[in-house]
């Protein structure tokens, strides 16, 4: 098969046919749930994705924990938003 780019993810025939099964699988289940007429409520408007596919990690970046033992090896910078700091 062909390759994704992505070293975290090959997409191989055993793969594709588990996923094909699943799929096929649930149909019916998601049959009775429509039928069932119970949606939840939305309540998000807009979703942001950030993907650093080979980047630094979400703790390194988003969340550095400034001046705790388990801070990462980049330091926080200030935002222009009040309280808000990112790795550097």
């Amino acid at each position: 098969m062909k390759d994704t780019g992505c070293f975290d993810y090959q997409m191989t025939r055993r793969r594709m046919l588990q996923a094909t099964g699943a799929s096929i699988l649930g149909m019916p289940v998601a049959r009775l749930l429509a039928a069932s007429g119970q949606t939840a409520a939305a309540k998000a408007e807009h979703v942001i994705l950030f993907w650093n596919g080979g980047g630094m990690s979400h703790v390194d970046t988003w969340d550095p924990k400034p001046g705790r033992p388990v801070q990462g090896e980049f330091s926080a910078i200030d935002t222009s938003a009040d309280g808000i700091q990112i790795s550097s």
